[in-house]
């Protein structure tokens, strides 16, 4: 069974377009959707109306909250503060509802979902955990794969006998898990990407061979940045999609 991932699309359509046409042509069995899929970008709500319409199984990121709770907007930095207050009149009263009765996680069988860390998490980024704290999820996993999202930044992390093992996932590139391996999978961020590579990051997850594979698609970037200047969102959202954020 194939099982696509995908996190962080940040109200970015023309990205999210790309990725579930790659996810046909690979012959996806099941996709999920790991939150923070509105804000920054300049189509929240036709993100949402595309994930209800295939009934994307989905969960709560933090802008999804920050939604439901405009308290938590406090935490936000100033352009994420502003991209929602642009944001938040274009959600209909439907996909508001849709996102008031999201679940802050999912497990199916041994797989686990969730935005940030487990077991319910939305804030926290997984790889600011210490080694003792990434021990202690490992231990407490019932599942064998936990896939988060948030960071943007796709990684595997194994617990080895004295250590925490991270490693990096490479677009076309299976990386294969021994039967009893427990891992955390970073899954990346399908509109909003962090380093030099900038089309929609996703995984899929194979459990006929128990791989996982980082896909990256390109998508329209310019009219993304196009739809973001139309509706007035804060120049830094453009130039995170366009340039490369990895050291700032």
């Amino acid at each position: 069974m194939k099982i696509a991932i995908l996190s962080d699309i940040h109200g970015n359509y023309e990205a999210l377009k790309p990725v579930l046409q790659r996810c046909e042509e690979e012959s996806v069995d099941k996709i999920y959707n790991l939150g923070d899929f509105i804000n920054y970008g300049p189509q929240s709500e036709e993100v949402i109306q595309e994930i209800m319409a295939r009934k994307i199984p989905s969960i709560l990121g933090n802008h999804e909250y920050a939604l439901l709770n405009e308290n938590f907007l406090d935490h936000f930095q100033v352009h994420a503060q502003l991209s929602f207050f642009i944001t938040q009149p274009m959600i209909s009263e439907k996909s508001y509802q849709f996102i008031s009765n999201l679940p802050r996680h999912l497990q199916k069988n041994q797989l686990y979902f969730v935005h940030g860390t487990r077991p319910d998490n939305l804030f926290d980024y997984v790889y600011r955990l210490s080694d003792y704290q990434f021990s202690e999820i490992f231990n407490s996993m019932k599942a064998t794969i936990f896939f988060v999202g948030h960071t943007h930044q796709c990684a595997v992390y194994k617990k080895s006998k004295r250590t925490i093992e991270k490693s990096s996932l490479h677009p076309g590139e299976p990386t294969g898990l021994a039967p009893n391996d427990k891992a955390i999978i970073n899954v990346g961020s399908v509109g909003q990407p962090r380093g030099s590579n900038k089309n929609a990051h996703f995984v899929i997850y194979d459990s006929s061979d128990n791989t996982i594979m980082l896909n990256t698609v390109p998508y329209n970037i310019e009219k993304t940045v196009h739809l973001m200047k139309k509706k007035h969102f804060p120049a830094i959202n453009m130039e995170i999609i366009q340039q490369d954020f990895r050291k700032q």
